[in-house]
């Protein structure tokens, strides 16, 4: 459904264009004069000429250009009721069902006048003075075409191309740069943490304009941070340099639809974009959110015609603020480790006093720092040379990675940006970023990432934490099971902890761990050595310990109950764990047997003792003989 026109009235008419109503103004056939339109009309078909009236005025003020599509739009001035109102239209309005939008919002247009009043627009158009290069874009254009980016205004290398921003973001610089410098230089340098974030906002045209030429993907960076740590604080440093760091600015909320979101995306190139407190959709699940962010385009989607609509793209750096690490309410795809870069900072500023000097001071000066950034890149830009400096910040940081995973080369591109962009940033402003430091912040982070970052290591993290949540349902080295349940056997070998669990049990761990494909996850486990199985199969068959409950009866009042284990045929999953597991639930364990204790608790008759010595449990033999 398209949407409808808005007029507005108009404040001042002195700031407009309109004739004075004192004045005739000709154009071709048509004359205005005290705010009407009328028109020289033959009579009869002679040669004889009559004026008549047209309409109200209906008037061009200004012609708007669209940088981005040379699309053109007319402001439009129109009376109604003796004041003048204003709206915005395209082009197409000249046309016959253009004009007749133009009806519920007052304008004087009906059957019988429509084509004279599109005639007169025709005409007035060619003397519209007033015409402007505007644009919605945010970022850079397609730099195979010209180097230009398009912020509040338009920078390129030629002055006199200009254009003016008419998207619905508040982009437009406020304060001082040099209140804002001063506030990077007393409160940021030497604050890691908030070096890294003031990087990441200056990261986006880096990246952006680095994906032009070369394979280079969205970057989704979080930051991750209990209530009153200054993660938010932070993202807002991050954007200051663009745009004003607050809802209706370049912050938004994750309190909206994912695709309201992705909306706000488009056509961004290189502006960076804040999606505060993730935490609110908590019991969401952000799988499909992480991979479109990152993907760098909506989902398609068919119009009413079942045509593909055009798709909203963007190319920049986002950031989250979250008190969670996101990739936890997501599926467990190895995939999302390397599209959303987690960083969780114990304290991301000093304390309330620091958070707040940052957050008066980037709320009233900003927008100042990212377009002196731009015209320096456009300034020294060398194709050649930009994509050597990437390359050789991409081996810096594959030399200070230390320890690597299959993702490191892939995440190593993300991490180049960074320390480019930092390098860049201290020969724009000589700021003092401490590059070194910045690095090894990197590095450090990665580590923490990479302990949860490959399949199988998260798989087996969740099947251990599992096994000592429910170290009782167990059988330990041929013990009895204390529990009321069995879910399977721990036995100690000479380099590793050989766990057995059932079947049915370890499925519903992987599922509740939102793995998304159950198979796979075995695939991998069996390929990394964790799993032992049958040939052809992803188990084995074991007998498991499994709790027997008997009553027995010796006098008119007196009873005993007696439980033991007994033997029963699983299937079982069997995994190779880290040797030290057995240690652990020792530790946590109470090694005593849980028994339920009699009505009475000492036996009065020789034959319950009796009974009670020949239950005993079965042999560590009969429980791991795979051939049974």
């Amino acid at each position: 459904m398209k949407a409808k026109l808005r007029a507005k009235k108009v404040p001042n008419i002195r700031a407009t264009t309109l004739p004075d109503p004192k004045e005739t103004l000709t154009f071709g056939n048509f004359e205005v004069k005290n705010h009407n339109i009328y028109y020289w009309k033959k009579v009869n078909g002679k040669e004889e000429l009559e004026l008549v009236h047209v309409s109200s005025l209906i008037w061009i003020n200004e012609i708007r250009q669209n940088s981005e599509t040379n699309e053109i739009e007319y402001e439009l001035i129109f009376r109604y009721n003796n004041l003048f109102y204003s709206t915005m239209v395209s082009r197409n309005i000249l046309s016959e069902k253009g004009l007749q939008t133009l009806i519920p919002i007052g304008a004087d247009i009906h059957k019988g006048n429509q084509d004279l009043v599109s005639m007169f627009l025709r005409v007035q158009e060619w003397q519209v003075k007033k015409v402007r290069h505007t644009h919605k874009l945010l970022g850079w254009a397609n730099v195979s075409e010209e180097l230009a980016y398009y912020h509040s205004e338009k920078h390129s290398s030629n002055p006199k191309d200009t254009s003016e921003y008419i998207g619905g973001f508040n982009i437009q610089p406020k304060g001082t740069f040099e209140e804002w410098f001063k506030m990077v230089k007393q409160d940021v340098i030497g604050r890691v943490p908030l070096e890294f974030a003031l990087i990441c906002g200056f990261a986006a045209p880096v990246l952006s304009l680095l994906s032009q030429f070369l394979s280079l993907k969205v970057m989704v960076v979080s930051f991750v941070g209990e209530s009153s740590t200054g993660k938010t604080i932070s993202a807002k440093l991050a954007v200051s340099p663009f745009g004003n760091p607050d809802n209706g600015g370049l912050v938004d909320s994750w309190n909206s639809t994912i695709n309201a979101m992705m909306k706000t995306l488009a056509n961004n190139n290189g502006v960076p974009i804040v999606f505060d407190e993730a935490s609110i959709n908590a019991g969401q699940n952000l799988t499909s959110s992480i991979y479109q962010f990152a993907e760098g385009q909506e989902r398609k989607r068919l119009d009413s015609e079942s045509e593909i609509r055009d798709l909203a793209k963007w190319m920049t750096l986002i950031i989250f603020t979250a008190e969670h690490l996101i990739i936890e309410k997501a599926n467990q795809n190895s995939g999302l480790r390397v599209r959303i870069l987690e960083y969780q900072v114990q304290k991301w500023t000093d304390d309330a006093e620091h958070a707040i000097r940052l957050k008066n001071t980037v709320e009233q000066h900003y927008g100042h720092a990212g377009p002196k950034f731009i015209d320096f890149l456009i300034r020294n830009f060398d194709k050649d040379q930009y994509i050597a400096q990437y390359e050789q910040s991409r081996k810096e940081v594959d030399n200070a990675l230390i320890e690597k995973d299959e993702f490191s080369s892939r995440l190593t591109e993300n991490y180049a940006v960074m320390v480019l962009t930092a390098k860049l940033v201290n020969q724009c402003f000589n700021i003092g970023v401490n590059e070194e430091a910045l690095l090894q912040f990197i590095v450090e982070q990665d580590k923490e990432m990479m302990t949860t970052r490959t399949l199988e290591s998260r798989a087996v993290d969740i099947i251990q934490q599992n096994v000592l949540t429910h170290q009782t349902k167990f059988s330990v080295d041929g013990g009895q099971v204390t529990g009321t349940l069995t879910y399977g056997t721990i036995l100690q070998k000479e380099d590793y902890t050989e766990v057995a669990i059932v079947k049915s049990v370890m499925d519903e761990w992987l599922s509740e761990a939102k793995f998304s494909s159950k198979q796979v996850v075995l695939k991998t486990l069996k390929a990394k050595g964790y799993l032992d199985n049958e040939q052809g199969k992803n188990t084995r068959t074991r007998k498991i310990p499994v709790v027997n409950s008997t009553k027995y009866e010796i006098e008119e009042s007196t009873s005993y109950e007696k439980v033991s284990n007994v033997l029963k045929r699983e299937t079982v999953y069997v995994l190779k764990l880290p040797r030290n597991l057995l240690n652990v639930l020792k530790e946590e364990k109470n090694e005593s047997p849980t028994v339920k204790k009699p009505f009475n608790s000492k036996p009065k008759s020789k034959l319950l003792g009796s009974i009670k010595d020949k239950l005993e449990s079965p042999s560590i033999e009969e429980m791991f003989d795979d051939d049974i």
